[in-house]
């Protein structure tokens, strides 16, 4: 009988045993699974974090390259703008050259005209003065 209630109380011990080890083994599981949601959550909030950093770059980067696109049109305007300018003063430059050759030829005229008169004139004045001559002469 006293072997009995030993082997009795001994079982017993092991149940006992047994139980706080499942107990025990159960807690583990739990804070492993506990453990591991935690890692998960971390996890998905630096990936939500580099998301919205990759937002943030792409936005920068679409601000950036809109603001190069509005300086390139600007660029564009004013080459436009500069060349037109100096395709007309160009232009002018070409015509008012024309306008100096005109008027060039008309003094060129002129001048040739006086002198033709000068020589015309100094004709005139030397037979003028041949007719004088002869005049006295006969006198």
């Amino acid at each position: 009988a006293l072997m009995q209630e030993l082997k009795r109380k001994h079982e017993m011990e092991v149940a006992k045993m047994k139980f706080a080890m499942e107990k025990l083994e159960g807690e583990v599981h739990q804070k492993k699974l506990l453990a591991e949601a935690a890692e998960e959550a971390k996890e998905k909030e630096k990936e939500r974090a580099e998301a919205v950093a990759g937002g943030f770059e792409e936005e920068k980067k679409k601000l950036e390259s809109g603001f190069l696109e509005e300086i390139a049109k600007v660029r564009a305007v004013a080459d436009k703008r500069l060349k037109d300018n100096n395709e007309r003063a160009e232009q002018a430059r070409v015509e008012m050259r024309k306008e100096l050759e005109k008027k060039q030829k008309v003094l060129d005229d002129v001048r040739r005209d006086l002198s033709e008169s000068q020589n015309a004139l100094s004709l005139a004045n030397a037979e003028k003065s041949q007719l004088e001559k002869e005049l006295e002469a006969e006198k």
